[in-house]
C-alpha cells in the first residue's frame, strides 16, 4: 500500500535513532500540527511546523506495517482554515516529521468537522517504534448530515430491514438482494459493462446534454470545469480557496494547469510576455511561448468594466493598465501683499486769475487828537535824539485816542468757475506672492475594502 511520504526531520531522526545506530527508540506522537499554507517539506532542519495554524490532539494512529502508519485526525471546532500540510510532534515537543503539498488537502468551515484519514509511509525508520498516546478517540455518530462513526449491521439485521442506524457491507447487501427477482424499475436501466471492482459503468452523455440521462463522474467533471475554470473569485479572505490561484501575475507551467491554459488561449485576452510587462497586467501572457503562461496581476488595482464600443472609456482594450486621473476641480488660493510703496501726485496751473476785495467798517466811530507826539532832535555829535515838547513850529506826528470797540470787515469776489488736473505717478515694478494649497494624498481612490482576487484553476 502506497502512502503519503512523510519527511523525517533531523531532530526527529536524532530522537528515534538509538545511540550507535543500534536500533530505533520508542516515542509517542501526542499532537499533530496543521499548516495553513504550503511549505518546503524537504527541509530537514525544521524544528517547528512552518505556517502552523493550530495543533490538535484528537487523532488516532496505528502501525499497519514496518514502514507504514495509518492516522485518522478529527477537528470539530468552529475554526476555519485550509489545510496544506501537517507535522507530527513527539511527547517531548520534537517535530518528528512533516508533509506538505502545493494544493489544498482539505478546507474546513466553522460549521463542518474536519475528518482526515491517511496512510503515512516512513522511509528508513522502523514505524513500529512510533506509538500514539490515544489510539482510539470518540467520533460523533454518523448521520445524513454529519461525518462520524457507524456500526455495521449483521446479516439478520439487513434481512429484517428495520434498523435505521447501522450500515450494511457489500457482502450482506449481496446476500440480501442478489436473490431478489421481479424487481420493478421506472424507466430504462442500461448497464453496458461491470468492472472487476463491481462498479457499473455507463456511457458518458455528450457535452452540453441537458436530458435526464445519468451523469457520469466524467461528464460532471467536464461540465464543472467548463463552467468554473477561469472564473474570477473575489473574497474577503487571506488564504486561497481550494481549486483557485491568486491573480498575482505568477508564471505557471501549462502542463500543470491544462484547463486554465485552454481558457487563457480562448479568452481573447492573451499577449506575449513582453507586451504583458508593458502595462498590460490584466491580461494572460503566453510566457516563454512553449511551456509556460502567466496569470493576470490584479493586486492593488480597481477593476473597470470593458467599454465595448460604448464610448465612455474609448480606445481601451482588455487587459490594458490605465493610470489614475482626477476630475477637473478648483483649489483655494491666497495672494500676499506686495509690500509698502508710495505714489507721487501733483496738480497743474489753470492760468492767472485774481480775486477782488474790499473792507468796510463795522459801526460808526471817530478818532480825536489827544497829545503831541514826542519828537526827537538829532544830536549830530552824539547821534542821540532828545525829546522836545510840542510846538506849532516843531514837527509832530498825530496821535489819536481810540474810539472804543469796533471792527473792520473784508470781502473777496469769486474768480469764476475753473478746474485743476491731478496726476499720480507710478511707484515702480513690484510683485505679489500667490499660494495655492495642496489637496489630497498621493493617489486617487474612492472608499474601498480590500478583497483577495483569485481565479478558478481546476
Amino acid at each position: 500500500m502506497a502512502g503519503a511520504v512523510i519527511n523525517i526531520t533531523d531532530a526527529g531522526r536524532a530522537a528515534l535513532v538509538a545511540n550507535g545506530n543500534t536500533g530505533t527508540n520508542a516515542h509517542q506522537v501526542v499532537s499533530i500540527g496543521i499548516a495553513s499554507a504550503a511549505f518546503n517539506a524537504a527541509d530537514k532542519s525544521l524544528t517547528t511546523l512552518p505556517n502552523e495554524y493550530k495543533r490538535v490532539t484528537t487523532f488516532g494512529g496505528k502501525n499497519i506495517a514496518a514502514d507504514m502508519i495509518h492516522i485518522t485526525l478529527q477537528d470539530n471546532t468552529a475554526d476555519q482554515y485550509t489545510m496544506f500540510g501537517f507535522g507530527l510532534y513527539l511527547e517531548d515537543g520534537t517535530l518528528l516529521g512533516v508533509y506538505s503539498q502545493a494544493t489544498a488537502i482539505m478546507e474546513k468551515s466553522p460549521l463542518s468537522i474536519l475528518l482526515l484519514s491517511t496512510d503515512i509511509q516512513v522511509v528508513s525508520i522502523n514505524a513500529a517504534q512510533i506509538t500514539f498516546g490515544n489510539t482510539e478517540f470518540i467520533n460523533p455518530p454518523a448521520t445524513v448530515d454529519t461525518l462520524g462513526v457507524v456500526q455495521l449491521a449483521t446479516q439478520q439485521e439487513v434481512n429484517a430491514g428495520a434498523d435505521t442506524a447501522k450500515v450494511l457491507t457489500a457482502k450482506t447487501a449481496a446476500t440480501r438482494y442478489a436473490s431478489l427477482s421481479g424487481a420493478s424499475f421506472t424507466g430504462d436501466v442500461q448497464v453496458p459493462s461491470i468492472t472487476s471492482s463491481g462498479l457499473a459503468r455507463v456511457l458518458t452523455p455528450p457535452a452540453g446534454d441537458i436530458s435526464n440521462a445519468a451523469a457520469t463522474t466524467e461528464w460532471v467533471t467536464a461540465a464543472v470545469s467548463a463552467i468554473l475554470v477561469g472564473t474570477l473569485v473575489l473574497e474577503a479572505r487571506a488564504t486561497v480557496r481550494a481549486g483557485c490561484l491568486r491573480l498575482n501575475g505568477a508564471l505557471l507551467n501549462r502542463a500543470d494547469y491544462p484547463a486554465l491554459w485552454a481558457y487563457a488561449q480562448a479568452s481573447g485576452n492573451i499577449v506575449t510576455d513582453a507586451v504583458w510587462s508593458a502595462s498590460n497586467w490584466a491580461a494572460f501572457s503566453s510566457g516563454d511561448g512553449a511551456t509556460t503562461f502567466r496569470l493576470p496581476d490584479f493586486r492593488g488595482e480597481f477593476p473597470r468594466f470593458f467599454d465595448d464600443s460604448r464610448g465612455v472609456d474609448a480606445g481601451r482594450k482588455i487587459g490594458a493598465y490605465q493610470a489614475s486621473q482626477n476630475l477637473s476641480h478648483t483649489h483655494a488660493a491666497t495672494i500676499a501683499a506686495g509690500g509698502v510703496h508710495n505714489h507721487t501726485a501733483w496738480t497743474d496751473s489753470q492760468g492767472w486769475h485774481g480775486h477782488h476785495g474790499n473792507t468796510y467798517a463795522i459801526g460808526d466811530h471817530v478818532h480825536s487828537l489827544d497829545q503831541p507826539v514826542p519828537s526827537y532832535v538829532v544830536d549830530s555829535d552824539r547821534g542821540v535824539g532828545n525829546q522836545s515838547t510840542f510846538s506849532i513850529d516843531t514837527a509832530r506826528y498825530p496821535y489819536t485816542n481810540p474810539s472804543g470797540a469796533h471792527g473792520h470787515g473784508f470781502d473777496t469776489d469769486g474768480a469764476g468757475t475753473h478746474g485743476h488736473n491731478v496726476g499720480i505717478g507710478d511707484s515702480g515694478p513690484h510683485t505679489h506672492t500667490a499660494t495655492i494649497s495642496a489637496d489630497g494624498g498621493n493617489e486617487s481612490r474612492p472608499r474601498n475594502v480590500p478583497m483577495l482576487a483569485m481565479i478558478r484553476a481546476y
